[in-house]
Formats: C-alpha cells, structure tokens, sequence
C-alpha cells in the first residue's frame, strides 16, 4: 500500500519512479506522526516541524541511497545547495526585472555612493567590512590623476571566543587579479574585540590601473583557528566595485541574495531578511536561514523562489524611502503612519501581483 510520494530529485525518472520503501517509528514519534497524517491516510501535512523533519530525512535516505547503491545522484548538502542557489539567482532576476518596469533601478533608489560598508546586517559575529570610499562625484567612477581614499579595512569579533583567522585583501579587473595581495596576514581577535586592518587609499593612475572599466576590492577571510568550523572554511567576505575612466552602467536594484544564519540572539531571530548596500550601485538582499519559514520552504527551488520574492517585496517601500530621488511617498504620507503603511502595502502588493501574475 503506498501511503504517500517523497520525491527522490537529481536522479533519472524512470529510476525514481521505480524506488518503493518504508519508515518505521517508535510510538511517540508515530503519534506525532498520526497527528499529521491526512484523513484518508494516503497523504501527510508535511509543514508541521516533526512531520517536516520526517521528510527531510527520508529525502536524505534516498539520496545516500542513490549514491551509494545506484552510483547516482548528488549529496544531501549539495542538493540544498543547488536548490538555494537556483532560487536565489530567481529571485532576484524577477524581482530585478519588475521593479524596472515600475521604474526602480540601482540608479535612481540604490544605496548613496559613499554610504554603507557593504556588508551583512544585522551583523555577522565573526566578519570584514569594508568602510566605503570617498568618491570624487556623485557616482561610484574616479579618473585617472585622482586618489580613492577614504575606505578602510576592519576586522570584528563579537562571539566569546578568541578566534584566529586569515585576511586577504587584492584587486580586481574583471574576474582577473591585480598584481600581489594588499593585506595577506593571519590575525588573532579576542572575544569582543575589532581592529582597523589597514586604509584603502587607491592612486588612480595608468600604470596602476591601464583599463577603463570596472575594478573591485575584495577581501576574505578564512578560518585558522575559530570555533566551530573547520580550518580553511571561508567566514566572511567584502568587497568594493568602483569605475576608472567611465560612468557605471545602470542595472538592477538587488546585485545578489544571501542566506546566512543569524544565530538564536533574541533581536535577530524573527527578522526574515534586509537589504544591505551592495559592492556596486545595489543592494544585497540577505535572508535569515535560521528563521522557521525559511525551514517551511527551503527545500524546493520553486517554493523558496517564491519565499524570497515575498520577502524582498517586504523591503522594497523601506529602499524606496530611504532614497533620495523617491517620488513614490509624500511628505504627508512619510509623517503620517497610517497612511505610511497603507501606500507601504500597496507598494508590495503591487509587486507581488506582478510576480504571480507572469
């Protein structure tokens, strides 16, 4: 008798259609399990945590089971990775792409050229961040004879651990390195403490920079000797985009999405996201996979896709505010809350309409 269907994904039909099987439960987790299970016992409600958690498991079995006896099929952590990074890039194509036809690009509501640190808040415990430079005109370009100053590098760690780790700092033109590292040390932190690593100054010069065109600092930093994870795992990375000689093209709203835990600090935990200044003219959407509606929808591509639309629409009236060239909200309405969160409404609804009725 088959009682319900649990998909067995990154294998060929034909072979998961054909793979039956069965999970036996000790009575306390079958009366959980009896609490989920559909009235006529063909089917479960899998949104309820131990009947979710049930799946999940047996969807890891299936995959091990694929690996190891057919030679087939991808690891359970790859599997999430694939479906998180297949629904993040999604997510912010649609999202991108409707909010330009309602006239929003990084150009007229992007984050200000010198604001930001570009980095994940709230904040990661353990992380880089880049202090923004101080840029000569109103947009993220510098000519040659002149000095990107102003940026500067920092380390935090705001964990109760002393932590060891690696900083590497260097410049990009393209996806190609610019000569050697400009920091390239390990660095002890102590619990709660942070340190300015070193300034950013940048001579823009033709020797130094002999392209037109987009260039990045970036920086990353990398394990030694931190609690609770393995030496070499990358902890946090920034970054910085700048133009020699040209103007920056437009483009969308949201460079990127970014899941990240947010840990169990009794602030942090209930936030499902926000939109942090991005390397370049946008914002990085960064969501909270600690939360438990991201449990809820973490496991398929087209769900979570949906999620994360439905959450970066949450932030899309604060960007809009926020902005210096906004014409969306009056001044009556910024004053007024009730109005406010009215247009707010509308504002998301509008572009969730749009999303759902593509």
């Amino acid at each position: 008798m088959k009682v319900c269907v649990i998909p067995m994904d990154y294998v060929p039909k034909h072979i998961a259609h054909a793979v039956y099987g069965y999970a036996t439960f000790d009575k306390y987790l079958d009366l959980e399990m009896q609490k989920a299970e559909g009235i006529e016992h063909y089917n479960f409600n899998f949104k309820k945590s131990v009947s979710q958690a049930v799946k999940r498991k047996i969807a890891d079995e299936l995959q091990l089971f694929g690996r190891e006896k057919l030679g087939i099929g991808v690891t359970p952590e790859e599997r999430r990775r694939r479906v998180q990074s297949e629904a993040e890039r999604e997510a912010v194509y649609a999202v991108n792409r409707i909010l330009k036809k309602m006239g929003f690009t990084s150009k007229n509501i992007g984050p200000p050229p010198n604001g930001g640190n570009g980095n994940s808040n709230p904040k990661k415990p353990l992380r880089l961040e880049i202090e923004d430079f101080d840029f000569p005109r109103k947009i993220r370009r510098v000519n040659y004879g002149e000095v990107l100053g102003g940026a500067k590098l920092q380390a935090f760690n705001k964990t109760r651990q002393k932590a060891t780790v690696n900083i590497k700092t260097w410049l990009v033109q393209g996806n190609k390195q610019i000569g050697k590292h400009l920091y390239n040390r390990d660095v002890e932190l102590n619990a709660g403490q942070s340190m300015e690593l070193m300034p950013l100054d940048l001579e823009i010069t033709k020797e130094n920079f002999p392209l037109k065109g987009r260039y990045a600092v970036r920086a990353r930093m990398l394990a030694v000797q931190v609690h609770g994870s393995k030496k070499g795992a990358e902890i946090h990375k920034a970054g910085k985009i700048f133009y020699v000689e040209e103007d920056p093209p437009e483009s969308g709203l949201f460079e990127k999405c970014d899941g990240m835990p947010y840990g169990d600090v009794e602030e942090m935990k209930t936030i499902m996201g926000e939109a942090v200044p991005g390397e370049d003219q946008g914002y990085i959407f960064q969501y909270n996979t600690d939360h438990s509606a991201y449990e809820e929808y973490s496991e398929k591509e087209e769900e979570l896709k949906d999620y994360l639309v439905r959450i970066m629409a949450d932030e899309i009236p604060r960007i809009v505010i926020r902005a210096d060239k906004q014409k969306i909200f009056t001044e009556e309405e910024i004053s007024d809350p009730e109005k406010l969160t009215r247009k707010a409404s509308q504002l998301q609804g509008q572009v969730l309409y749009d999303y759902f009725n593509a």
